[in-house]
C-alpha cells in the first residue's frame, strides 16, 4: 500500500484489500484507497501508465499472479518491490539489513521510546539510542 503525499496534503493512496483486517469498511473507504496510476504519473513523469497500471488492482488471495510478465513477485509475495522498481524507487534496507536512506522514529503517549545502549561501529564504546520495536510501528 501507499500514500502519495505533495505539500503535506494526500494526492493518492492505493491498499489491494482496504478490508483485510476489518470487513466493516466503507464501500467510500474502499474507493478512497483504489489508486490512480494517472495521478502517480502526473508526479513521477518518468513512469508510463501501462507500467504501473496493473499494480493498482484489488487482490484476490485466493488467486496468485504477477501483475506483469517481467515481474518477480506476486501478489501473494513481494510486489510491492516489482512496484517500486517501475517508480524507480530503490529497495530501502540492503541485504545486510541496512537501512538506506534517512529514517526518522516516531513515538507516542503509548508506545514511548526506549533507551538502549548500543556499540558505536570500530570505537569500542557505546552510546545511548533510542529504540522503539518496530511492530510497535504498524
Amino acid at each position: 500500500m501507499y500514500t502519495l503525499f505533495v505539500s503535506g496534503e494526500i494526492k493518492d493512496q492505493f491498499c489491494p484489500i482496504p478490508d483485510y483486517w476489518d470487513d466493516r469498511v466503507s464501500q467510500k473507504e474502499i474507493e478512497r484507497w483504489k489508486g490512480n496510476a494517472d495521478t502517480l504519473v502526473n508526479y513521477v513523469p518518468s513512469v508510463k501508465k501501462e507500467a504501473i497500471e496493473n499494480y493498482l488492482v484489488r487482490w484476490d488471495l485466493d488467486k496468485e499472479e504477477k501483475a506483469y510478465d517481467d515481474d518477480e513477485f506476486t501478489n501473494c509475495d513481494w510486489q510491492l518491490v516489482d512496484f517500486m522498481r517501475k517508480l524507480s524507487l530503490p529497495y530501502p534496507i540492503d541485504e545486510n539489513e541496512n537501512v538506506k536512506g534517512q529514517t526518522y522514529k516516531l513515538w507516542t503517549k503509548d508506545i514511548p521510546l526506549v533507551p538502549e545502549k548500543t556499540p558505536l561501529a570500530n570505537s569500542g564504546k557505546t552510546t545511548e539510542q533510542i529504540k522503539k520495536p518496530w511492530w510497535k510501528m504498524w
